[in-house]
C-alpha cells in the first residue's frame, strides 16, 4: 500500500507545484525569468530535503515522519498560497506596475522554499517506509512517485488549469487524506483523518471557497474590485474597478483602461499610422484589448480584422464595458481568437495596414510579434502600398543605451525585411515600416483633415512637433549607431529585444542593476572558461557526470520550454505536458537500463549514454533552427532527453554497489544531478539562455556534453 500512496503523493505535489507555478507568473511580468528562479528554488530546496533525511535523520519512524510531512505538506503549501496572493500587497505595486528582479528572487525562494524542503524528507521517508513494510526496490518507487507526478501533470494541463487555485488545493488535500488512509490501520486514527477530507471535500463544492479565491486575489490588488477574473492558457486575466475607472490585466501587463489612461498614445498610434496610407481599406489589428479600434473606425475602413489570440481579454470587456458595445457591433469588425501568426498564414486576404497593439516584448511571447520572422510573414499579408506599425518604449528628448538597443534591435529586424522604415520619436516610439516610400508630412496633415472632428490633440501642428525631420532623423541616426556598435538584430532564437525589455524595465527599480546585468550578457561568454576549468580539476568523474546530466536535462527542458513560449505563449497549458513528457523519458530511461547491454560494463553503458545525449543536443540545434513552431519535434527530443537521462543516472547509480552504504552514495550521485539542475535553472533559465539566444545556448551544452563524452570514451578505450 506504500507504493499507491507513493502515486496519490505525486499526483498531489505535482498539482500543487505546477498551481502554483501559475499563481507566481502574473505576479512579475518577466515570466520568462520567473520560470528560472522557480525552477532553481525547487531544485535546491528539494536536494536540501534529501540531504537532510538522509544525513542528519529526522526520525527513526518513517510512517510517523510520512504523516507528519503530509499535514506540514498541507499546511505550508496553503500558506504559500496565500503569500503568493499577497505579494503585491505587501509591496503596494500600483496597477500594472512590475516589481524588481531582487524582490522577485527573495519571494519566489520565500514561497516554495518550505514546501519543496518537505517534498525532499518526503521522498527520503516514503523510500524508507517502503524499505522496512514491503520488498524494497528503489526504481519501483521512483517509478510510483513518477507515474503519479505524470498523471497530476496532464490532469492540471488538460483540465484544471484554468480552475480556481483554491479548488485545485482543496481536491490535492482531498487525494492526499485519502492516500494516508492506506498507511493506517486502526479505526481511530481512521476517523481523525476522515474529517479533514470530510471537510475539504465539502469545501470542494460550495461557494464559499469561490469567495475565499476572489478575496485572496483581490489582496494583490489594493484599493480595487475584481469585476472579474479568468485563466487561460496564457495565463490570468483580471478586470478591476476604482471610482468607475476600469483596467484590465494580462499577467500584470496593463492592457486597457477606460477611460482610456494613456489616450494620447493610443491616439497617436490609432491614427498616424493609418494617415500613412492614402486610401486604406483593410486593416489587421493585432492584440491592443480594443482600445485602438475606437479610432481604427473613424477612417473609412471596408474590413478590419482584429486578433486576440486569449478570448478571456475579449469576454471581460464585452460582458462588462456595455458602453464598449459599439466597438463589437460594427459591422466592418470581425474578431478571432487565435494565434496571430498561425492567422496571418492562413489569411489570404491582403492588408493595407497591419497595427501590432500589443505591449512591450517583456516576454517571448510578445517578443516574437517584433521579430525579423515575423516581419517576413507581415510583410507577405500587405498590399505593395501597405504599412505595418508597432509602438516601442522611448523618451522625448534622449535615448538611454539600454532603450536605444531595444528599440534598435527591432528597428533592424524591419529594416532586413522592407526598404523603408520610419522612426517617430516620443515617450512611445512609433515604427512604421512599409516597401514603398513613406509619404511626406504634408500629405499626412492632409488626411487629418477628414477626421479632425473626432481627435482629441492630433492636429496640424501637433503633427510637425512630433514628426519634426530634425527629431526623426536624430531617433534614426542613433538606431543605426547602436545596431552597427553592438550588432542588434531581435529575432526568435535570438530574443534580443525580449532581453533589453527587460533590463528596461528594471531600471526604473535599479538602473545599476540593470547596468550590470547588461555587462555581464556581453562578457558572459567567459563562463565558458569557468566551466571547463571546473571540468578539469574535478577528481571524480562520477559526480561531474551526474553534474553535467542534470544540468544538461535542466538546460535543454528550458530551451524547450522557451521555445514553445516563443510560438504560441500558451504556457499553462504546456509546463504540465512538457513536465510529463521529460519524466515519462526518465522513467522509461530507467526500465531500458535494466535491459539495455547487460553484458557491458559500466564504463561502456555510460560511453553509450554519453554519445546518446550528444547527439540529442546536436539534434536540438538543427531542430530549433529549421524547425519552425512545430511542437512535435519538441516534444521528442523531450522524451529523449528524459530517457538518456534515465539510463544515465541509473548506470551512475550502480557505482553504490561498489561500496557498503549502497543508498547514500545514491542518494550523493541524485544530489550532484540535482545541483547541476539548480545551476542551469538559476544561470541558464534565469539569464543565459536569454541573453545568450536559444541555439548559441545549446552550442553551449553540447560542447560541455563533448567534454564529458570525450573523458568516457578515454576511460573505455583504456579499459578502466
Amino acid at each position: 500500500m506504500a507504493y499507491f500512496f507513493s502515486s496519490v503523493y505525486g499526483v498531489c505535489t505535482s498539482l500543487i507545484q505546477l498551481l502554483l507555478f501559475r499563481e507566481i507568473l502574473p505576479i512579475f511580468q518577466e515570466v520568462d525569468i520567473s520560470i528560472g528562479i522557480y525552477a532553481s528554488c525547487s531544485f535546491l530546496f528539494f536536494a536540501a530535503g534529501v540531504y537532510a533525511f538522509y544525513f542528519i535523520k529526522f526520525s527513526k519512524n518513517p510512517k510517523k515522519l510520512v504523516l507528519i510531512n503530509v499535514l506540514l505538506f498541507i499546511f505550508f503549501s496553503f500558506f504559500s498560497f496565500v503569500f503568493i496572493r499577497n505579494i503585491r500587497n505587501f509591496l503596494h505595486v500600483s496597477i500594472g506596475g512590475d516589481i524588481s528582479l531582487k524582490s522577485t528572487v527573495l519571494f519566489i525562494f520565500t514561497a516554495l522554499s518550505s514546501i519543496t524542503f518537505l517534498e525532499g524528507i518526503s521522498l527520503g521517508s516514503i523510500i524508507q517506509l517502503i524499505k522496512n513494510e514491503e520488498s524494497y526496490s528503489l526504481k519501483k518507487v521512483a517509478k510510483y512517485i513518477g507515474d503519479g507526478s505524470i498523471l497530476g501533470c496532464l490532469l492540471y494541463s488538460l483540465f484544471l488549469f484554468q480552475i480556481l487555485g483554491i479548488k485545485i488545493l482543496l481536491l490535492a488535500y482531498s487525494l492526499l487524506i485519502l492516500g494516508l488512509l492506506t498507511l493506517v490501520r486502526d479505526k481511530k486514527n481512521i476517523i481523525i483523518i476522515l474529517l479533514p477530507f470530510s471537510l475539504f471535500f465539502s469545501l470542494l463544492f460550495s461557494d464559499t471557497a469561490a469567495k475565499f479565491d476572489r478575496y485572496l486575489l483581490n489582496r494583490n490588488f489594493p484599493g480595487t474590485t475584481i469585476e472579474e477574473y479568468k485563466y487561460s492558457s496564457y495565463g490570468q486575466v483580471v478586470l478591476l474597478q476604482r471610482n468607475n475607472e476600469y483596467y484590465l490585466l494580462s499577467n500584470n501587463i496593463l492592457l486597457f483602461s477606460s477611460p482610456d489612461s494613456e489616450i494620447l498614445h493610443s491616439e497617436d498610434f490609432g491614427h498616424i499610422p493609418l494617415l500613412h496610407h492614402e486610401d486604406p481599406k483593410n486593416i489587421l489589428v493585432i492584440g491592443g484589448a480594443t482600445k485602438y479600434l475606437p479610432m481604427v473606425f473613424e477612417h473609412k475602413i471596408d474590413k478590419i480584422d482584429y486578433v486576440e489570440a486569449d478570448n478571456s481579454v475579449i469576454e471581460l470587456i464585452k460582458n462588462n464595458l456595455s458602453h464598449l458595445g459599439y466597438v463589437f457591433n460594427d459591422k466592418h469588425l470581425n474578431i478571432y481568437n487565435t494565434n496571430a501568426e498561425n492567422f496571418i498564414k492562413q489569411s489570404k486576404l491582403k492588408y493595407d495596414l497591419i497595427l501590432i497593439g500589443l505591449p512591450a516584448p517583456i516576454t517571448l511571447y510578445l517578443n516574437s510579434y517584433y521579430t525579423k520572422e515575423f516581419f517576413a510573414l507581415a510583410k507577405n499579408s500587405l498590399t505593395s502600398s501597405g504599412f505595418l506599425a508597432l509602438t516601442l518604449p522611448g523618451k522625448k528628448v534622449f535615448l538611454s543605451f539600454i532603450t536605444s538597443e531595444l528599440n534598435a534591435s527591432v528597428f533592424e529586424a524591419l529594416r532586413q525585411n522592407f526598404n523603408f522604415v520610419r522612426a517617430i520619436p516620443g515617450k512611445l516610439n512609433i515604427l512604421i515600416a512599409s516597401q514603398d516610400k513613406m509619404p511626406y508630412r504634408l500629405y499626412i496633415k492632409q488626411r487629418l483633415y477628414k477626421i479632425k472632428e473626432s481627435t482629441i490633440v492630433l492636429s496640424k501642428r501637433y503633427l510637425d512637433d512630433k514628426m519634426d525631420t530634425e527629431k526623426t532623423n536624430w531617433l534614426i541616426d542613433e538606431l543605426d549607431r547602436t545596431t552597427q556598435e553592438k550588432n542588434l538584430l531581435n529575432t526568435r532564437n535570438n530574443p534580443q529585444a525580449s532581453m533589453f525589455a527587460l533590463l528596461y524595465k528594471q531600471s526604473e527599480f535599479s538602473p545599476y542593476l540593470s547596468i550590470f546585468l547588461d555587462k555581464i550578457a556581453r562578457f558572459s561568454y567567459l563562463i565558458v572558461l569557468c566551466v571547463v576549468g571546473i571540468f578539469f580539476l574535478s577528481k571524480s568523474i562520477y559526480k561531474i557526470t551526474s553534474f553535467t546530466c542534470g544540468a544538461t536535462a535542466s538546460w535543454i527542458n528550458f530551451t524547450a520550454v522557451f521555445t514553445l513560449q516563443s510560438y504560441n505563449g500558451q504556457i499553462l497549458s504546456k509546463i504540465g505536458i512538457i513536465s510529463a513528457i521529460f519524466m515519462l523519458g526518465i522513467i522509461l530511461g530507467n526500465i531500458l537500463s535494466s535491459n539495455l547491454k547487460k553484458h557491458l560494463p559500466l564504463n561502456k553503458k555510460s560511453f553509450f549514454a554519453e554519445l546518446s545525449f550528444l547527439l540529442i543536443t546536436i539534434i536540438w540545434f538543427f531542430v530549433l533552427k529549421f524547425g519552425g513552431g512545430n511542437p512535435i519535434p519538441v516534444y521528442i527530443l523531450l522524451l529523449a532527453t528524459g530517457v538518456s537521462s534515465g539510463i544515465e543516472f541509473s548506470y551512475l547509480m550502480n557505482i553504490s554497489d561498489l561500496y557498503h552504504n549502497k543508498i547514500e552514495n545514491k542518494v550523493k550521485i541524485f544530489l550532484y544531478g540535482t545541483l547541476g539542475a539548480w545551476i542551469a535553472s538559476l544561470i541558464g533559465g534565469g539569464f543565459l539562455i536569454l541573453s545568450w539566444g536559444m541555439e548559441n545556448s545549446i552550442l553551449f551544452i553540447t560542447a560541455l556534453k563533448f567534454l564529458i563524452f570525450c573523458r568516457w570514451a578515454d576511460l573505455t578505450k583504456r579499459g578502466l
